[in-house]
């Protein structure tokens, strides 16, 4: 683990933080629409589902696995006083208590919650300092951008299921979707002619981005596309025949249970045993077209200079259909769920 110890002192008010003292001079988190991931240098990168589900005092902090819980007790922030005296649990216990899936809204409005339960359940009790915390969006709109950064960074007092922790995040760096990965399968030595435009297409859960990169690294933002996710797969596939009725009372089906069957390669809906692969099989290809000529048309002036475009994203191992009908030119990168959050600790 990379770390060092400190002697940092803390004016905490009625809160009493503990003896530990551990910095951090960077911790990436990349908190997706369909999970969170957390990396620190040299160690694993921490993933959980990116579900919140907000509690009441009687629920406690409950803990279980891929799941972490928190109470935030104060903080000198600017930009989420709406969070003081608040408790909210975030991952796979979120999801099946029913909690409120990221891909389903705002991920801007969430992402301080994600983030604190998230840098919580990796770092411990105690008092903790980062030194910069970087974030990633699909889009670097100035107000959103600003709305995140001053919710999250600042000093922040959290009870745990561990404990007390007193977090202290200096720096909050904000980057498109796309950039880290592309920095660490650079230096990998992924792109064939690292000299030539490349670039990343991001498959998300509520969105998709594609990108293009100098040789620099530099991303010539003309070229950045949002383009939608799995999310609107999933509402395709919602439509279709084979989860007709499924639900009760009129209600369409959860997407979530669509996403979480096209993930696991079930194709089933939840523990209903209800296949929708008919649907998929149907809509996917249809899907898929829609995302290629979109990126076609937004990119058709750099074409010709392009060499290679890296599949990122959890959804990245279903487009070898593009990457054959690209004859490689699209090519699937490995540990493509988790390449951002590595590449953010580079």
């Amino acid at each position: 683990m990379s770390f060092e110890e400190t002697g940092l002192m803390v004016d905490s008010g009625t809160f009493t933080s503990p003896s530990r003292t551990v910095a951090y001079r960077v911790v990436g988190v990349d908190a997706g629409n369909r999970q969170v991931k957390v990396a620190r240098s040299g160690n694993e990168v921490a993933v959980i589902p990116s579900v919140i589900k907000h509690l009441s005092q009687r629920d406690g902090l409950p803990v279980a696995p891929s799941s972490y819980s928190i109470q935030y007790e104060s903080g000198d922030w600017t930009g989420s006083p709406y969070l003081r005296g608040k408790r909210w649990l975030v991952g796979q216990l979120a999801s099946d208590m029913q909690g409120s899936a990221t891909f389903k809204g705002e991920k801007a409005d969430v992402m301080p919650e994600l983030v604190m339960a998230a840098l919580a359940m990796v770092v411990g009790n105690g008092v903790v300092s980062v030194g910069e915390l970087k974030l990633c969006l699909p889009d670097d709109e100035p107000g959103i951008v600003s709305q995140v950064r001053s919710a999250v960074k600042g000093c922040h007092h959290i009870t745990t299921p561990d404990g007390s922790l007193t977090l202290h995040i200096k720096n909050v760096a904000i980057e498109l979707e796309g950039v880290s990965a592309f920095k660490w399968l650079k230096s990998a030595g992924f792109f064939a002619a690292p000299n030539r435009l490349n670039g990343t297409l991001d498959i998300g859960g509520g969105n998709s981005s594609a990108q293009l990169f100098a040789p620099s690294g530099y991303p010539t933002l003309e070229t950045r596309k949002v383009l939608p996710g799995m999310g609107e797969l999933a509402r395709m596939i919602a439509t279709g025949e084979n989860l007709r009725g499924i639900e009760s009372k009129g209600n369409s089906p959860k997407l979530e249970l669509i996403l979480d069957g096209i993930a696991d390669g079930s194709f089933c809906y939840g523990l209903s045993g209800k296949s929708f692969k008919a649907d998929f099989d149907d809509c996917f290809p249809k899907w898929l077209e829609a995302l290629k000529t979109e990126i076609k048309n937004h990119w058709q002036a750099y074409l010709p200079q392009t060499a290679e475009i890296a599949i990122i994203g959890g959804a990245a191992p279903l487009m070898n259909p593009l990457v054959e009908s690209s004859k490689g030119r699209f090519k699937i990168s490995p540990e493509s769920a988790i390449v951002t959050a590595k590449g953010m600790v580079m």
